[in-house]
């Protein structure tokens, strides 16, 4: 059994539910922050720039909305209260391996460390506070690859 399996177990998920989900026109954003306003401002500012957005404050969360939906961006923050985001990126590789997987932290030493452990899950390391303005042209930049 794999690390990913014996986490997602123990969160109550089962990886064989957790299957990309059917995809729609757009691009579709997944924002998994444990931060209730740090979720809800991102959430919003991708929502008001005309893009799909699903905003999750759990890892457990995270897996559910990848079992129905397929996201084109993946934005997660290093330490959720069930999992860490390496954990949900990688899930994210395995179930959506074109999917852009984007780590966001406050804590630069360890984002820095986590990139540098797994970088082949993390396309790029996003320190915050990440303001809106910024997001957003991050997600610009990512539509015209």
């Amino acid at each position: 059994m794999s690390r990913t399996d014996e986490i997602a177990r123990g969160i109550g998920v089962s990886m064989q539910q957790i299957r990309p989900g059917e995809a729609s026109e757009g691009q579709r954003i997944l924002v998994v922050e444990d931060n209730e306003f740090t979720r809800a401002i991102a959430g919003r500012a991708v929502e008001m720039s005309g893009r799909s957005v699903v905003t999750c404050g759990t890892a457990a969360q995270a897996y559910e909305a990848l079992a129905v939906t397929a996201f084109d961006v993946v934005l997660v923050d290093l330490n959720l209260p069930d999992a860490t985001g390496i954990l949900v990126l990688s899930t994210v590789a395995a179930v959506l391996p074109n999917a852009t997987r984007l780590l966001m932290t406050a804590d630069a030493g360890g984002g820095r460390a986590a990139s540098a452990d797994h970088g082949d899950l993390i396309e790029r390391l996003l320190l915050k506070p990440l303001g809106t303005a910024r997001l957003l042209s991050i997600l610009d930049d990512l539509e015209d690859i």
